[in-house]
């Protein structure tokens, strides 16, 4: 995640609610990011985020027994702050996968 700017980004909030195929195994965060959430329902919280300064989120999951080889898994993260935002289009980032065929 990169702050854009103008302005520090104040209590900045990601939120991944992983899809229902996954099971949360883990979370890390650099530059203060605290990990947060329960189960599937993720949240990563900064205080404050320096404009132009950026933070990586790691996020692990596990695909589920039973999900069928080439079923395509769509996740969704998203952020918002306290701050005044003048380009709110970048705050979404989503990513598809399709999982190995055995």
């Amino acid at each position: 995640m990169t702050n854009n700017g103008p302005d520090a980004a104040q209590s900045a909030v990601v939120t991944d609610n992983l899809p229902a195929q996954v099971t949360f195994v883990s979370c890390s965060a650099s530059n203060g990011g605290v990990c947060g959430g329960t189960g599937n329902n993720r949240t990563v919280t900064f205080s404050t985020l320096a404009s132009g300064s950026t933070a990586t989120i790691t996020l692990v999951a596990q695909i589920n027994a039973g999900v069928a080889g080439g079923t395509k898994i769509t996740n969704t993260a998203d952020v918002t702050a306290n701050t005044s935002d003048p380009n709110t289009r970048n705050n979404t980032s989503k990513v598809t996968l399709t999982t190995a065929r055995r």
